[in-house]
């Protein structure tokens, strides 16, 4: 690029003229491949600016400036310098060592917000193998269809429509086999005495 735009009637030498352009060259692909995480050109910039100021505070004050200090330097928001500051910070990996223990990794001590806790684990034991006992209760066809209607089996809940559909008989014969079939529910379910398990 330095070649393209060098004009020599301007009276600077070549090398000079270069010089800058491969600076530039080489600050935007450090700016660019040199970090984890991509930092804009012109932030490159305003970090340098930070870094040079930092510097120089603490030579001449002794203690490393504040983020308002630094902020009324460079004329920019609080906020803005803060983030330069945030994104300047060494990246943690979560497969590096946690501390004295060489066994245990960073990761191992971020909590799986998808797992189950033991209580919900638990309960939700309880409910299943208090409704596969009290589904017993019922004949084949209407678990098929409750199973179908409340999506008991872990498959999506369909309409009366829908199950009269996929079992081939009427809507309302479906409405009247669903009705006897939660009456007898309610019935297993009041006069086992026990608590059951539902959220």
């Amino acid at each position: 690029r330095a070649v393209d735009k060098y004009d020599y009637r301007r009276g600077n030498r070549f090398s000079t003229y270069a010089t800058w352009w491969i600076r530039q060259s080489m600050t935007r692909a450090l700016a660019n491949y040199g970090r984890v995480i991509r930092i804009p050109a012109h932030q490159t910039t305003r970090l340098r600016r930070l870094y040079q100021l930092t510097q120089e505070f603490e030579q001449h004050e002794g203690r490393p400036p504040t983020s308002e200090e630094l902020a009324e330097r460079m004329e920019m928001p609080i906020h803005r310098i803060r983030w330069l500051q945030n994104i300047t910070r060494p990246l943690l990996h979560l497969e590096q060592p946690s501390g004295d223990n060489d066994d245990a990794e960073l990761g191992d001590f971020i909590e799986d917000t998808d797992a189950q806790q033991p209580p919900d684990a638990v309960a939700e034991k309880l409910f299943h193998e208090q409704l596969d006992a009290f589904l017993d209760t019922l004949s084949p066809r209407e678990v098929r269809i409750l199973n179908l209607r409340y999506g008991l089996d872990g498959n999506d809940p369909h309409t009366l429509k829908e199950v009269g559909k996929i079992i081939g008989v009427s809507r309302e014969r479906i409405r009247q086999v669903e009705k006897s079939a939660l009456q007898k529910l309610r019935h297993t379910i009041f006069a086992n005495g026990q608590p059951f398990y539902a959220n």
